[in-house]
């Protein structure tokens, strides 16, 4: 009978055709297609990034040099090659706004607070009628008042958390001078968690 064999071809690879870690002369070729010259820069500029990735290696790079001469074309430029979610782009940003824009206001648990559940008149005012058929504008202000202080002391130790794992953190522009002495701990990564003291301006109530 005729029998039928399959054809195993074994490969072999020598050690010149194996797969090689790239070099930076490599990465500097690839990066060419983005950014042309400034080598070193780019290079730099890219492995910086690249070490947001990492544990315990992250680093920080300025660019210094007169206005309007380009410095964060090569950071923007190269931002592409990461995820978008991980880029924060900066123009400016107040040392209070910073933390309030970026971050996400915990409860003393440790739990996110909820702003659905601020008191607010009309949901107030609904409630009222619903439970009594009419309310008085005195009666409204004076239970809007009680709900006020009641959130108030719920959000008593209340804090900012931002989040900033793996986040690749571009200042397009100098940072306020205030926000940099309060980054300053952050930014010589002294903890994997650090506590920032800022002051809010207080709001009147309506």
């Amino acid at each position: 009978m005729p029998s039928k064999v399959k054809n195993k071809t074994s490969i072999f690879i020598s050690e010149e055709q194996a797969i090689k870690p790239l070099t930076v002369d490599d990465l500097i070729n690839i990066l060419g297609s983005t950014v042309k010259h400034d080598d070193e820069n780019k290079a730099i500029t890219f492995l910086t990034m690249l070490l947001t990735y990492t544990e315990e290696d992250q680093i920080n790079l300025g660019f210094l040099d007169e206005s309007s001469t380009g410095k964060s074309y090569i950071p923007l430029e190269l931002s592409w090659y990461f995820p978008s979610e991980d880029i924060i782009k900066l123009g400016y940003a107040s040392p209070t706004a910073f933390f309030h824009d970026y971050g996400v206001l915990m409860h003393k648990e440790g739990i996110p607070v909820n702003f659905e559940m601020k008191p607010n008149k009309v949901a107030i005012k609904e409630d009222l009628e619903v439970e009594k058929g009419s309310v008085s504008k005195e009666e409204l202000e004076a239970t809007y008042r009680r709900e006020m202080r009641k959130w108030k002391e719920l959000l008593k130790g209340s804090y900012y958390l931002v989040n900033l794992h793996q986040k690749i953190v571009i200042f397009l522009d100098m940072p306020h001078d205030m926000l940099l002495q309060r980054l300053r701990s952050l930014l010589s990564h002294d903890d994997r968690e650090i506590v920032v003291k800022i002051t809010d301006n207080v709001k009147k109530e309506d």
